[in-house]
Protein backbone atom coordinates (compact mmCIF):
# COMPACT_ATOMS: atom_id res chain seq x y z
CA UNK A 1 0.00 0.00 0.00
CA UNK A 2 2.75 2.41 0.62
CA UNK A 3 5.67 3.26 3.34
CA UNK A 4 4.81 4.60 6.54
CA UNK A 5 4.53 7.99 6.55
CA UNK A 6 3.28 8.26 2.52
CA UNK A 7 -0.21 7.96 3.42
CA UNK A 8 -2.50 7.96 6.72
CA UNK A 9 -4.04 4.87 7.76
CA UNK A 10 -7.26 6.10 7.00
CA UNK A 11 -6.26 6.10 3.45
CA UNK A 12 -4.27 2.72 4.04
CA UNK A 13 -7.64 0.90 5.55
CA UNK A 14 -9.89 2.80 2.41
CA UNK A 15 -7.54 0.93 -0.03
CA UNK A 16 -7.62 -2.34 1.99
CA UNK A 17 -11.70 -2.32 1.72
CA UNK A 18 -11.51 -1.21 -1.57
CA UNK A 19 -9.21 -4.32 -2.05
CA UNK A 20 -11.22 -6.70 -0.54
CA UNK A 21 -14.14 -5.60 -2.27
CA UNK A 22 -12.70 -6.67 -5.64
CA UNK A 23 -11.98 -9.71 -4.05
CA UNK A 24 -15.60 -10.56 -3.01
CA UNK A 25 -16.62 -9.52 -6.76
CA UNK A 26 -13.80 -12.26 -8.07
CA UNK A 27 -11.56 -9.69 -8.87
CA UNK A 28 -8.15 -10.70 -8.40
CA UNK A 29 -5.62 -8.33 -7.80
CA UNK A 30 -2.51 -10.05 -7.90
CA UNK A 31 -3.35 -11.16 -11.44
CA UNK A 32 -4.05 -7.52 -12.53
CA UNK A 33 -0.36 -6.65 -11.18
CA UNK A 34 1.15 -9.57 -12.58
CA UNK A 35 -0.48 -8.95 -15.96
CA UNK A 36 1.01 -5.54 -16.02
CA UNK A 37 4.00 -6.59 -15.04
CA UNK A 38 4.25 -8.67 -18.36
CA UNK A 39 2.66 -6.04 -20.81
CA UNK A 40 5.65 -4.94 -23.22
CA UNK A 41 7.78 -2.10 -23.34
CA UNK A 42 7.62 0.90 -25.56
CA UNK A 43 10.29 -0.91 -27.26
CA UNK A 44 9.64 -4.08 -27.28
CA UNK A 45 6.57 -3.07 -29.65
CA UNK A 46 8.14 -1.00 -31.96
CA UNK A 47 11.28 -3.95 -32.67
CA UNK A 48 7.80 -6.28 -32.82
CA UNK A 49 6.11 -3.86 -35.48
CA UNK A 50 9.93 -3.81 -37.70
CA UNK A 51 9.77 -7.49 -37.91
CA UNK A 52 5.85 -8.36 -38.03
CA UNK A 53 4.64 -5.80 -40.23
CA UNK A 54 7.38 -3.54 -42.03
CA UNK A 55 9.53 -5.91 -43.00
CA UNK A 56 7.04 -7.83 -44.65
CA UNK A 57 5.11 -5.27 -46.06
CA UNK A 58 7.47 -2.52 -46.90
CA UNK A 59 10.71 -1.65 -49.27
CA UNK A 60 13.90 -2.01 -47.41
CA UNK A 61 14.04 1.62 -47.57
CA UNK A 62 11.54 1.97 -45.44
CA UNK A 63 12.47 -0.45 -43.30
CA UNK A 64 15.60 1.08 -42.41
CA UNK A 65 13.61 4.61 -42.23
CA UNK A 66 11.20 3.11 -39.73
CA UNK A 67 14.16 1.77 -37.62
CA UNK A 68 15.99 4.75 -38.14
CA UNK A 69 12.95 6.96 -36.77
CA UNK A 70 12.93 4.92 -33.90
CA UNK A 71 16.26 4.93 -32.78
CA UNK A 72 16.54 8.25 -32.72
CA UNK A 73 12.72 9.54 -31.57
CA UNK A 74 10.74 6.79 -30.13
CA UNK A 75 13.03 4.56 -28.39
CA UNK A 76 15.09 7.34 -26.38
CA UNK A 77 12.27 9.02 -25.07
CA UNK A 78 9.54 6.22 -24.39
CA UNK A 79 11.23 2.87 -25.07
CA UNK A 80 11.64 2.01 -21.12
CA UNK A 81 7.89 2.98 -20.66
CA UNK A 82 5.39 -0.14 -20.72
CA UNK A 83 2.95 0.42 -23.53
CA UNK A 84 -0.03 1.01 -21.27
CA UNK A 85 1.33 3.53 -18.99
CA UNK A 86 1.85 5.86 -22.28
CA UNK A 87 -0.51 8.86 -21.88
CA UNK A 88 -1.18 11.56 -24.66
CA UNK A 89 1.09 13.71 -22.64
CA UNK A 90 4.48 11.58 -22.92
CA UNK A 91 3.12 11.87 -27.31
CA UNK A 92 3.03 15.56 -26.75
CA UNK A 93 5.87 18.11 -27.38
CA UNK A 94 7.80 19.62 -24.68
CA UNK A 95 7.97 23.74 -24.68
CA UNK A 96 12.24 23.19 -24.84
CA UNK A 97 11.22 20.95 -27.97
CA UNK A 98 9.21 23.48 -30.05
CA UNK A 99 12.00 25.91 -29.05
CA UNK A 100 14.76 24.12 -30.28
CA UNK A 101 12.66 23.49 -33.34
CA UNK A 102 12.50 27.37 -33.53
CA UNK A 103 16.28 27.78 -33.57
CA UNK A 104 16.94 25.73 -36.33
CA UNK A 105 17.61 26.98 -39.70
CA UNK A 106 14.74 26.54 -41.61
CA UNK A 107 15.28 24.16 -45.17
CA UNK A 108 15.78 26.54 -48.45
CA UNK A 109 12.33 26.74 -50.48
CA UNK A 110 12.65 25.64 -53.96
CA UNK A 111 11.42 28.23 -56.39
CA UNK A 112 8.99 27.86 -59.04
CA UNK A 113 12.06 28.56 -61.85
CA UNK A 114 13.69 25.67 -59.90
CA UNK A 115 11.44 22.84 -61.07
CA UNK A 116 10.40 21.59 -63.90
CA UNK A 117 7.48 19.15 -65.44
CA UNK A 118 8.49 16.84 -67.44
CA UNK A 119 5.96 14.68 -69.33
CA UNK A 120 6.90 10.80 -70.70
CA UNK A 121 4.96 9.02 -72.96
CA UNK A 122 3.01 6.28 -70.88
CA UNK A 123 4.43 8.34 -67.88
CA UNK A 124 2.88 10.23 -65.00
CA UNK A 125 3.80 13.71 -65.26
CA UNK A 126 6.69 14.32 -62.62
CA UNK A 127 8.81 17.29 -61.40
CA UNK A 128 12.75 17.48 -61.79
CA UNK A 129 14.66 19.69 -60.18
CA UNK A 130 16.29 22.04 -63.28
CA UNK A 131 20.58 22.34 -63.46
CA UNK A 132 20.75 25.54 -62.16
CA UNK A 133 18.65 24.96 -59.22
CA UNK A 134 20.81 22.15 -58.25
CA UNK A 135 24.45 24.67 -59.36
CA UNK A 136 23.04 27.34 -57.28
CA UNK A 137 22.08 25.01 -54.00
CA UNK A 138 25.99 23.92 -54.31
CA UNK A 139 27.28 27.39 -54.65
CA UNK A 140 25.25 29.24 -52.08
CA UNK A 141 26.22 25.71 -49.35
CA UNK A 142 28.79 26.58 -46.03
CA UNK A 143 31.57 24.40 -46.86
CA UNK A 144 33.42 23.18 -43.56
CA UNK A 145 36.43 24.67 -42.10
Amino acid sequence: MGRYGEITVGQARGIAQDWLAEVRRGVDPSAERATARQAPTVKELFDRFITDYSESRNKPSMVESNRGYGRRYIIPVLGQLKVPDVTRRHLEPDADDVEDADEREPRPRRRAEDVQHVRGVGHAPRRVRTRAATSRSTRNAKRPG
